[in-house]
Order: structure tokens, then sequence, then C-alpha cells
């Protein structure tokens, strides 16, 4: 039994000392795809040449921006939307959670990913959407569902670091 203790102690402590990835950076685009709803990605008809990842001040790990230059002076991005704030164990994940609207009510799940192999970012955005009676409508419901409701867009960037 001692043993068994031993074992979960170092796999704890080896846990706690993990590096996380550094996903800070500008990235050229190389490709953007997108369906809405999912299931036919094609490449999107103007995309955003660049985007910009940084650390977030107000929440626990990375936020993104799409921008239209390699100065990032021309970017647009929300930094509770375009949040990553789970550190995987190749990048990071973001899940936001929410509703909208009254009668009926419209329950959202969002999730989003971005794994970093060398300079190569593959960056996902994948939405859930249903609408439910008022009674239904509460983030507890929306969190529960969460991908079980049909998906209503799925993008995927494809970007190497500068």
């Amino acid at each position: 039994m001692r043993r068994g203790c031993e074992l979960a102690l170092i796999a704890c402590c080896a846990a706690c000392t993990q590096d996380f990835v550094d996903l800070t950076g500008v990235y050229r685009v190389d490709e953007n795809v997108l369906s809405m709803p999912c299931g036919m990605d094609a490449p999107v008809a103007a995309p955003w040449p660049y985007l910009e990842i940084a650390e977030s001040t107000q929440l626990a790990g990375f936020w993104l921006r799409r921008c239209s230059d390699r100065a990032t002076t021309n970017c647009v991005g929300d930094i509770v939307l375009d949040a990553l704030s789970q550190p995987t164990g190749e990048g990071w994940l973001g899940e936001i959670t929410g509703t909208s609207g009254t009668s009926p009510c419209t329950l959202v799940y969002v999730v989003q990913s971005a794994r970093l192999d060398g300079e190569h970012l593959i960056f996902v955005v994948e939405e859930h959407r249903e609408e439910v009676p008022d009674f239904e409508c509460s983030i507890y419901e929306a969190q529960l569902r969460s991908t079980l409701m049909p998906c209503t867009k799925h993008e995927r960037f494809d970007a190497t670091r500068l």
C-alpha cells in the first residue's frame, strides 16, 4: 500500500513541474478553412493573413487576435471569446459556455484548441448551439450538453510562427 502512495506522489510532483507550451508570437496563416454548419470545411474566401497570440493579463493563458498585417497594427479579437486558458500536453484549450436570448433561449458552447509542433500552429474553433425552452435556459444546461448540441461552426487555422 505504501508503494502506491509513493508512485502517486511522484506522478503528482511530475505534473507540477511540467513545462507549458509558449504560444506567444505572430503567425502567418497558411490555410484557413470554415464550415457553417460543421462537416464540410472549405477555404475561407478572404482569410486573415496573420494571427497574433499574446499572454493574457486577465486570464491565465493566452488570447488570439486575427490581423491583416504582420506588424499586428490592424487586428480584431475578443479576450473572452478567443481565450486559451487550459494547458494540454501539446498546447492550450479554451472553453466558453453561455446563453443568449429568451423565448426561445439559445445555449452556446465553444471549444478552442491551439497545438504547436515546432513553429507550426493548428488553431481550431468549434461552436455548438441549441434553442431550448426558457425553463432549460442556464449555463449549467449548456455545460451539460456541450458537444451533444448541434455543431454550428468549425474553423481551423494552420499557421507558421514568424
